[in-house]
């Protein structure tokens, strides 16, 4: 493994938490499409890291399939800089999908 890698993976895996962490607020703070699609792709985010915490890469990448399509309906609904947050689930979701991350 390449420096280059383990920094990208380090960045992805801040960024990934600190989406988590905003999609749970906006689940909280929004009202309708934006809503459930913050509480779906929170609980996606979890679900995949979960997965991944005991190695059953599989469901990870199943998980990772699921979220791909959330994150762009999020990302498509969200105003502003608030776009970047579903973009790192995105790019998270894709590097699992791909195997970049495996």
């Amino acid at each position: 493994m390449t420096l280059f890698n383990l920094l990208f993976g380090l960045v992805i895996a801040m960024g990934v938490f600190c989406a988590f962490l905003w999609s749970g607020l906006q689940t909280w703070r929004q009202r309708g499409g934006l809503r459930i699609a913050h509480g779906v792709a929170a609980l996606l985010t979890l679900a995949i890291m979960a997965a991944l915490g005991v190695e059953a890469f599989s469901l990870g990448r199943i998980c990772a399939a699921l979220l791909a399509p959330v994150a762009l309906v999020a990302l498509w609904l969200e105003r502003g800089w608030n776009r970047a947050f579903p973009a790192m689930q995105l790019a998270f979701a894709l590097a699992l999908v791909f195997g970049w991350a495996l």
